[in-house]
């Protein structure tokens, strides 16, 4: 039996040398790759519906509710390009975002979107700077409404038309604007003296809004508001 011992001897070491490994190999710990779950990552499917989602807007019409403006910034304290009439089409140009949208026509600029409502098939178009016909049989002298009458006849190669304020400076809250040619109902007549901390004159106004609009500085060319015919 002598002789058999060190082939036996060796034969348990090379079974204690792999099964070694192999309790190794067993209880080495997974790859740091293999514990971390995998993110989900949005199909392509799901990011053109999200895409299609964004620019459904894009090319839509919507009318104005009222009288709006028209601001260059997503601000009402940005600058106003113009006013839009009441149920005056726009065409959308963006999805909106913090409740303003883009619009590219009839300008470019930005309206608050709460301002806008569906367009009809058929739309009341702005009202038409034309003023209506007058009765012949009436005297325009003895219609207390006629006397305070007045067309918008300022026009600036910037802003269109004036902005009707809550009190009678500059500074004031944005009530709602009259664009060249609209028609404004004076409160008072004659007008009285009202002048800001910078010099312009002030009338203040029933027709389209309650409010005051710039009649400009006393002795200047400049002229705001001229007699209805």
């Amino acid at each position: 039996m002598i002789p058999w011992r060190e082939p036996i001897a060796l034969l348990a070491v090379v079974l204690t040398t792999f099964g070694g490994i192999k309790i190794a190999a067993a209880s080495f710990p997974e790859t740091e790759t293999a514990n971390i779950k995998p993110t989900s990552e949005p199909s392509f499917s799901e990011l053109q519906g999200n895409w299609q989602l964004a620019q459904v807007l894009v090319g839509q019409c919507r009318a104005a509710k009222q009288r709006i403006f028209v601001y260059t910034q997503r601000s009402i304290y940005s600058p106003t390009i113009r006013t839009i009439a009441p149920n005056e089409v726009v065409t959308l140009a963006d999805s909106g975002s913090d409740g303003w949208i883009a619009i590219r026509s009839p300008v470019v600029g930005y309206v608050q979107t709460n301002e806008l409502k569906a367009c009809q098939q058929q739309v009341t178009p702005p009202q038409a700077s034309n003023p209506p016909r007058s009765n012949p049989s009436s005297n325009p002298s003895s219609n207390p409404s006629s006397r305070s009458c007045r067309l918008v006849a300022y026009k600036d190669e910037e802003v269109e038309g004036l902005v009707i304020r809550s009190e009678p400076n500059r500074s004031s809250r944005r009530v709602s604007g009259v664009l060249p040619g609209e028609r404004v109902i004076l409160k008072n007549i004659p007008l009285p003296l009202v002048r800001d901390s910078e010099g312009r004159s002030w009338a203040e106004i029933t027709v389209p809004a309650a409010g005051w609009i710039s009649l400009g500085y006393p002795g200047s060319d400049s002229v705001n508001l001229t007699p209805c015919p």
